[in-house]
């Protein structure tokens, strides 16, 4: 194990290979890395002791490197850095030969510039990752776009696709890396295992997918190499095939070149972004955990040759470059006295030492400096940047390093759908995962906390109506918990929506560990009610103001809640209501017409329609109770929390019970808005609810990649025939067949001609797969039996896979399956071969109950 000596945190801890030292310094290099995590830019190199050298200097989130003879260039925030080389070759400052000083700072804006290159001419080019563009720096503006991927349709700071690398040929833009083709605010995030995509960048044409998070494409030596991050992956592409030749213990992302060895860059998986990626899952079989460091790859070999992990601090990396011919590498940084001490002219003979000031010529208190802060900056005024709505405090002893900081709450003006995603990595539930499932609908609040001129902590409420607010995200940075941020947050939170005339706040959370140990606690000592439970999500609410009589009076003198009934209801009268239903009434009935009596009850406050709740009443036979089943229930959501929801269930109740109807039952899918708000309604009213599907959601081209669909081809004595086509004696041995009653092929709805199909063993019928066109660019694979004798030998995969590769072969792109719990072997079969091919799994449920008990 490698000795090393550090000029940088005294917590850092690392280890590395036997050697590394010795070999850096037989090859005659230093290396220079990012890690735009803790705001570093770190120099390694080795001694001819053997030991390990790290130089380190503080810059604001520094990403991509470019080394071009003396000169280095580093993306950051808002600016990139041109930093020259003081000394001239064999020329030493002290031990150091490389001494980079910050000439140059071109301000772009945050535009989250990645990597950055210099092409044959000399101009600095830059992956413009927000805008999805590459682009260059520009006297007149904050950037010049040069080139955009083809499916990008408007540059506009969203994330798109995120685009990511850059590899340049014979020193102009040739290929670039993206982690999806999408084209919508940070729609990447939903392709992570395997929307990754190479672009050529002269041929607009995309030469390589399937990729997850690739990251730092290079051409080198006639091939363009890049890193798989999402598999941990170091490999080419050759054939417009990524070629793996060697698994690295790590998100990789940062990749230099150096004879025949690779430089890699290693960093931990960052738990938000970077879960359920295949490089955990394989991390996880192998009882290994991921690194953040470097690793040397042999190219003649593929093995790993030397390491550097970090135990403490570091945890990713983003960008390393190799400088060749360097032994000590340094650079000045922003807040050292050698920046302003430092400094040369023509014929000085060098690095002129200036006269440091004896005396500050002022009076009064030391001004602020620019630049990196060293001290908390003064109050901001009240605008886009917020207010300060509560003065600093001291925190306790030891607290954040027992510096005696202070830490800053403010209000953040102006909070929006489109720049609150700005802050997203500062939310907890994310608010991009919230808001594709769940778009806001009302005005959002937030509050920063913040130490240094750096955010910390962050609060964001909702307003669902003018008298109640959500806390839909409070997050506080993990090495700043435990200090009482996330509390006066909070605190301070309520009191701002109190003054805004908000009565009621209202927080919905899973249950975990996190939650468990850290916001509950907060929330009891601020006196929050207890918790509403509805198995893992809890809900909790608290009274901030509470009406004066005047107040009471204007609530006593508001309209009330009308329920009309609708009896006898057409489809045409129905689709009038499409508006107020949920799930939409307009989709539901062009799939199936109702088969039964329609009736709903409507809710209106001052004339206004803002709720409804249809059902469909069943004929049964006689003697016996008419079912029902309630297809569409929906409130405006200016309405909501009112109880008006539970109030048209509970008249809708009524009147089927009037009617003489037995059972009530609601069929419903599981997401966010069902489990927060519809499993408390029926749990309310005593519904009895359990699972009733497994949910699976795929495209053709994902499924298509399954092996098994090509695996079990089946022997000559049976025959697979299109359902349309069953026979009179098809129906007779399906009579014989014993297979449960939810497994049967015949439904309400008619099935999909295109790839529903039997299966016969020589004439006789022994199966089905039986599938439904559940809208015009969706099919769904409802039923699959075959007969007992031949389960065990894999027909039912061959009559599935032959099912599947039909709808490939179509121009219908999304298939769903739909298994019921009571089929556990075919549960076990989408667990262990279908699932990996999944975009989706939820579950749908049933509730009941028995009316007139």
């Amino acid at each position: 194990m490698s000795t090393i000596t550090a000029d940088s945190t005294p917590s850092l801890q690392i280890k590395a290979s036997q050697d590394f030292a010795s070999w850096l310094e037989q090859q005659n290099l230093s290396l220079a890395f990012t890690t735009y995590q803790t705001n570093r830019l770190f120099f390694v190199s080795g001694q001819a002791n053997g030991r390990l050298k790290l130089h380190e200097r503080l810059f604001d989130k520094p990403m991509g490197l470019c080394v071009a003879a003396n000169r280095l260039y580093m993306t950051t925030r808002y600016q990139i850095w041109d930093f020259h080389n003081l000394l001239d070759s064999g020329e030493k400052s002290q031990e150091t030969d490389r001494l980079y000083l910050p000439h140059t700072a071109y301000t772009t804006g945050d535009v989250n510039a990645h990597e950055i290159v210099l092409d044959n001419a000399g101009k600095v080019i830059f992956v413009n990752t927000d805008f999805s563009c590459l682009a260059t720096i520009s006297p007149d503006y904050s950037f010049v776009p040069i080139w955009q991927p083809p499916f990008i349709s408007k540059l506009v700071a969203e994330d798109r696709c995120h685009l990511n690398g850059l590899a340049m040929v014979e020193g102009k833009p040739a290929y670039v890396t993206a982690c999806s083709t999408t084209d919508t605010a940070a729609g990447w995030r939903n392709h992570r295992l395997d929307g990754g995509v190479v672009i050529d960048v002269n041929h607009n044409e995309i030469i390589a997918t399937g990729l997850s998070m690739p990251h730092s494409p290079r051409w080198y030596q006639g091939k363009l190499w890049l890193l798989n991050s999402g598999t941990g992956e170091f490999g080419y592409i050759q054939d417009h095939q990524f070629h793996p030749i060697t698994f690295c213990p790590g998100f990789v992302r940062g990749l230099a070149f150096w004879q025949n060895f690779a430089f890699i860059g290693l960093s931990q998986l960052r738990s938000q972004s970077f879960t359920g990626l295949t490089l955990e899952k394989r991390l996880m079989s192998e009882g290994n955990r991921p690194q953040s460091g470097l690793m040397v790859i042999d190219l003649k070999t593929g093995e790993p040759l030397h390491w550097l992990y970090f135990q403490s601090v570091i945890e990713e990396l983003f960008d390393v470059v190799v400088l060749p011919g360097v032994h000590q590498p340094q650079v000045i940084g922003l807040q050292e006295e050698e920046i302003q001490r430092l400094v040369t002219f023509p014929n000085s003979g060098g690095i002129v030492t200036t006269k440091p000031t004896a005396k500050r010529p002022s009076k009064g208190a030391k001004p602020p400096i620019a630049g990196l802060p060293t001290s908390p900056p003064a109050p901001l005024l009240q605008g886009e940047g917020g207010n300060i709505i509560a003065p600093p405090f001291p925190t306790r002893e030891g607290g954040l390093g027992g510096l005696g900081q202070t830490v800053r709450y403010q209000r953040v003006y102006h909070l929006n759908t489109s720049n609150a995603l700005n802050y997203d990595e500062l939310t907890f539930p994310r608010l991009q995962q919230r808001w594709q499932k769940t778009p806001p609908k009302g005005e959002l609040t937030g509050l920063s906390a913040s130490l240094d001129g750096s955010i910390v902590g962050f609060a964001i409420a909702e307003r669902l109506n003018p008298e109640t607010a959500e806390i839909i995200s409070l997050f506080v940075l993990p090495e700043y918990r435990k200090q009482g941020i996330g509390t006066r947050l909070v605190a301070y939170l309520e009191r701002e929506l109190k003054t805004q005339g908000c009565q009621e706040l209202v927080l919905t959370y899973s249950t975990s560990l996190l939650t468990n140990t850290a916001l509950e606690p907060l929330l009891q000592k601020l006196k929050w009610q207890p918790p509403q439970i509805n198995g893992e999500f809890r809900q909790r609410n608290k009274q901030i103001k509470t009406p004066n009589t005047t107040a009471e009076m204007v609530v006593l003198d508001q309209p009330t809640v009308q329920y009309y009934a609708l009896q006898n209801l057409t489809v045409e009268q129905s689709l009038s209501y499409n508006h107020l239903s949920f799930p939409k009434i307009q989709p539901r009935w062009s799939r199936q017409q109702p088969k039964g009596q329609l009736v709903g009850i409507l809710a209106e406050v001052a004339g206004e329609k803002v709720g409804l709740v249809l059902a469909e009443i069943f004929s049964t036979p006689p003697q016996t109770q008419p079912e029902v089943e309630v297809i569409s229930l929906f409130v405006l959501p200016d309405y909501r929390h009112q109880g008006i929801g539970t109030g048209l269930i509970k008249t809708l109740e009524m009147g089927l019970t009037a009617l003489g109807c037995g059972q009530m039952k609601l069929v419903y899918k599981s997401t966010d808005i069902t489990n927060l708000a519809l499993e408390p309604l029926l749990k309310r009213q005593k519904w009895q609810t359990q699972v009733n599907f497994l949910l699976g959601k795929t495209t053709t081209e994902k499924v298509s990649q399954a092996p098994w669909l090509t695996k079990y081809p089946l022997p000559n004595k049976f025959t697979v025939f299109p359902w349309s086509e069953l026979t009179d004696a098809d129906q007779k041995q399906l009579e014989k067949l014993d297979y449960p009653a939810a497994l049967s092929p015949f439904g309400k709805t008619p099935a999909e001609p295109l790839n529903s199909l039997g299966l016969r063993y020589e004439t006789e019928l022994v199966g089905w797969m039986v599938t439904h066109r559940v809208a015009t660019d969706a099919i769904r694979y409802s039923t699959m039996f075959v007969d007992k004798r031949f389960q065990r030998l894999g027909r039912g995969i061959s009559l599935l896979s032959q099912s599947i590769l039909r709808q490939v072969n179509s121009t219908v792109p999304y298939c769903l399956f739909a298994v019921q719990q009571e089929n556990p072997a075919m549960l076990e079969f989408v667990h262990k071969h279908l699932e990996p091919y999944l975009m989706e799994v939820t579950h749908s449920y049933v509730a009941f109950k028995q009316l007139g008990g």
